[in-house]
């Protein structure tokens, strides 16, 4: 993997690995999807992981990715892990998408192969997650993929169906995994090591209008898909369908993780245009990142350090954007209806030695403070109160 790609990795690793809400869902109209994600009522941690990325491909034509990871509870650090396998994923998937192979299905092979070695790297065999993904390519060929159990769901006609098979003994069976949980121990997932053998799968996209991904926190409320496809049918639009399919993992008790993003494969998408130097742009339920990778024209130290964490009161969101020494951040849960934002300026040390007045020689009976530590100057110029 070039150097351009590790670094994208580790950014989008270190990222998904931030501390987020319980809960939280998030519209992208520009990508005509939504992705949502919430704790439950059990779990102490959401190991849930899942994205919504935009990106260009070595011809310069758009493609968009969702991504969806369900970390193994039962093993070492699931978080970590599934935060690993996305990040990887994503990395490995712009890199092929930026070499001479033009077919998604390459892409997606490429990019399972290296999240699953990147996750067994780190805890060799002892950790690993589940996924499901898809590329889509605007008028062009959609595939999806899929290792573990969560799940690929296609809607054709109004009517829901499963396209992916679990991997699971009664998945492979055709069974219900809650009348068989002794069966329903996953028989691959990424970080296994060697013997990975991913599912991919083309989408009929003059079929096919949707695509859902979910965790099993969501499907496994429902033991068919009609409970689901009702939800999807009169939902108003996609936020508001993944939000209702958090209300129903959690008014049936809520015992794990629960995560979904969907895809409209017919809706008019209002992409980003192309930039002269090469970037992606990621969503998930909580944020939104922009990641600029250095070429010719913009250079690795362009990029912001890394800032303060600021207490939760000051802002209402994580979205940050990294252009050059500036963060974003604002209130809008549709990133395409915010039309101001609040810019959190840093600024240099030098500055701030240069403008720092100079004390004047106080005597005094009370004992010495201990010197402080200069802290990150930031301006708010919209501060919440």
């Amino acid at each position: 993997m070039s150097s351009h790609n590790l670094f994208l990795q580790r950014q989008l690793t270190n990222w998904l690995s931030r501390k987020i809400p319980t809960g939280g869902v998030r519209r992208v109209a520009a990508l005509a999807a939504s992705v949502a994600s919430d704790i439950g009522n059990v779990r102490s941690e959401n190991q849930d992981r899942a994205i919504l990325a935009h990106g260009w491909d070595r011809e310069g034509r758009d493609f968009i990715v969702a991504v969806v990871a369900d970390g193994i509870g039962g093993m070492r650090n699931g978080g970590a892990c599934a935060s690993i396998a996305v990040g990887s994923f994503l990395a490995a998937l712009h890199e092929q998408a930026h070499s001479a192979s033009t077919n998604p299905e390459n892409w997606l092979r490429e990019a399972v192969n290296v999240s699953n070695r990147s996750v067994y790297d780190h805890f060799h065999g002892d950790g690993g997650s589940t996924m499901v993904a898809a590329v889509l390519r605007p008028n062009r060929d959609a595939f999806w993929m899929s290792v573990g159990d969560s799940r690929v769901y296609e809607v054709f006609n109004r009517e829901l169906r499963q396209a992916s098979i679990d991997d699971t003994i009664a998945g492979q069976l055709g069974k219900n995994a809650n009348v068989a949980a002794e069966q329903s121990k996953l028989l691959q997932f990424i970080g296994m090591g060697d013997d990975l053998e991913v599912h991919i799968s083309q989408i009929n996209t003059e079929c096919v209008q949707t695509i859902i991904l979910t965790t099993d926190g969501i499907h496994y409320v429902a033991p068919t898909p009609k409970l689901l496809e009702a939800i999807f049918i009169n939902a108003t639009d996609l936020g508001v369908c993944a939000k209702r399919f958090l209300d129903l993992a959690k008014w049936c008790g809520g015992p794990d993780n629960a995560t979904v993003a969907i895809l409209s494969l017919n809706e008019v998408l209002d992409l980003s245009p192309k930039m002269p130097y090469d970037f992606i742009e990621v969503w998930d339920a909580f944020g939104e990142i922009q990641i600029h990778l250095n070429d010719a024209n913009i250079s690795e130290s362009s990029f912001a350090p890394k800032q303060e964490v600021l207490p939760r009161q000051q802002y209402s969101r994580h979205r940050i954007t990294r252009i050059k020494r500036d963060v974003v951040s604002d209130t809008v849960p549709d990133s395409s209806a915010s039309t101001d934002s609040e810019y959190l300026h840093v600024k240099d040390n030098n500055e701030r030695q240069k403008n720092k007045p100079v004390p004047t020689k106080k005597t005094s009976t009370k004992p010495k403070a201990s010197k402080k530590v200069p802290q990150l100057l930031i301006d708010f110029p919209n501060k919440i109160n």
